[in-house]
């Protein structure tokens, strides 16, 4: 007997033996990184704001990059929830969505509008009060740009650059 499909939240995806999700997303932000694999990472948001984030391993990452647009909302079934794992996560999530050779996904019309980003208060982050294994939402003002760190890559093989940022509130 076929596994059942289940309309999901991004808040309920957990991973199951008995259920294949499917989800409604927005693609937030999308990036590759190019280390020993070369993958296609995304954060994605359901209608309500809670995010997950998505890789889509270097054997999928030809057939379906054009389609993934920031911005755009998309239908995704057929993936795969893996542990959120790693010295940088981009959400808050405890899994992430992992592309397989079945997963499928389209686009689709807008299901909510506004605002998508969740800014946190520079005291916040200077106060030790966020993760800093978690990105987060920030506005500054940009002071400088330094070199990037060649000593560790991190686990995804990005070149890490720091930026200076200066609060003006």
């Amino acid at each position: 007997m076929a596994t059942p499909l289940e309309f999901a939240r991004v808040s309920d995806l957990i991973p199951s033996m008995h259920v294949r999700y499917v989800v409604k997303l927005k693609i937030l932000r999308r990036y590759r990184c190019s280390s020993s694999l070369d993958t296609l990472q995304l954060v994605l948001s359901d209608d309500k704001g809670d995010r997950i984030q998505a890789t889509i391993g270097e054997g999928y990452v030809a057939n379906v990059s054009s389609r993934l647009i920031e911005g755009r909302w998309i239908f995704i079934k057929y993936f795969d929830l893996v542990n959120a794992v790693g010295s940088f996560r981009l959400t808050l999530h405890d899994y992430k969505i992992c592309w397989e050779l079945e997963t499928s996904c389209w686009k689709i019309g807008p299901l909510a509008s506004g605002d998508d980003f969740g800014f946190v208060q520079f005291e916040d982050i200077i106060g030790g009060f966020r993760d800093p294994n978690f990105s987060v939402d920030l506005v500054g003002r940009l002071v400088s740009i330094n070199d990037f760190d060649h000593s560790d890559p991190g686990d995804y093989g990005c070149q890490q650059l720091y930026l200076e940022l200066e609060n003006e509130a």
